[in-house]
C-alpha cells in the first residue's frame, strides 16, 4: 500500500483503538515510517538520475559538435560562387605541395578570352589587344601567358593567351567566339635578332650569345616578330654578339 493509504488506516484504527491491539497500531506506524524513507531515497535516486542523464546529454552535444567541425576541416569551402573551370589531377593519397592551384572557381559573369595557336609567343602580359564581338569592336588585356604561370602548368598553358575584356559584350556566355586583333611593331631602338637565332627550351624563349669566346644561354623576353627577324625587349643587350647557329 502507499504512503496515503498507511495514513487512512492508521488514522481509521486511532478512531477504533478499542477494536484493535496496541501492537497492530505500532506495525501500521512502522510501516509509514519505512514508507516514508522509501519515498525519501526514491527521489534522490530521482534526482541523481536525473542530474546525471543531463550531464551525459551534455557530453552527446559536446561530441556532436566537435565530430562536425572535424568533418568541416575535411572539406574545402570556397569563399565566392562561380563554377568550376580547373581541376588538379590527383588522386587519394597523394602529396601537394604548399600553395599548389587545386581547384579554380570562376565568375561567369567575369569571362576571359582565350586564345591559342602559334601566335602565341606574341602576345606579352600588359598588352592591349581589340576584341571583335558580333561586329562591335572591344578593347582587352592580355593577363596570361605561358611565360606567365608556374613550371608545372606551362605545358597546360602551352601556346595559350588570356585576354581580359574592359568591358563585356551584353548577351556573351562561356564558348562564344571573338576575333582579336594586336598590332605589332619593332620598338624604337629595339634590339632586334635573326629569328634563327631564338630558341625554346622547356617553354622558355632562349639565345646564345658569345662572351670572352664561351658560349652562354640567356633567357630573353620576345617582342614583335617579323618574317625574319624578332624583337628582344629583355634578355641581351645591342652590340652582343648572337650565336644563330
Amino acid at each position: 500500500s502507499n504512503l496515503a493509504d498507511l495514513e487512512k488506516k492508521r488514522s481509521e484504527m486511532l478512531e477504533n483503538a478499542g477494536a484493535h491491539a496496541r501492537n497492530d497500531i505500532e506495525n501500521i506506524e512502522r510501516e509509514i515510517k519505512n514508507q516514508k524513507i522509501s519515498l525519501d531515497k526514491l527521489r534522490i535516486d530521482y534526482t541523481n538520475q536525473l542530474e546525471m542523464k543531463k550531464y551525459e546529454l551534455a557530453l552527446a552535444e559536446l561530441k556532436l559538435v566537435q565530430l562536425e567541425e572535424e568533418l568541416s576541416q575535411c572539406r574545402l569551402y570556397a569563399s565566392v560562387d562561380g563554377i568550376v573551370t580547373y581541376v588538379l589531377s590527383i588522386s587519394e593519397g597523394d602529396f601537394v605541395d604548399v600553395y599548389k592551384t587545386i581547384v579554380t572557381i570562376s565568375d561567369p559573369k567575369v569571362l576571359h578570352l582565350e586564345y591559342k595557336g602559334n601566335s602565341a609567343g606574341d602576345f606579352k602580359i600588359g598588352m592591349k589587344v581589340q576584341v571583335t564581338v558580333d561586329k562591335e569592336t572591344y578593347s582587352g588585356e592580355v593577363v596570361l601567358t605561358a611565360a606567365s604561370v608556374p613550371f608545372e602548368e606551362m605545358e597546360k598553358y602551352r601556346e595559350t593567351v588570356h585576354i581580359k575584356m574592359e568591358e563585356l559584350p551584353e548577351g556573351v556566355k562561356m564558348g562564344d567566339r571573338a576575333e582579336i586583333k594586336l598590332v605589332k611593331d619593332f620598338s624604337e631602338n629595339a634590339v632586334k635578332i635573326p629569328k634563327r637565332a631564338l630558341k625554346s627550351y622547356l617553354g622558355k624563349d632562349v639565345v646564345y650569345v658569345l662572351e670572352d669566346g664561351i658560349r652562354i644561354e640567356r633567357y630573353v623576353q620576345k617582342g614583335v616578330q617579323s618574317v625574319s627577324e624578332v624583337e628582344i625587349t629583355e634578355g641581351i643587350r645591342a652590340g652582343e654578339q648572337v650565336i644563330i647557329e
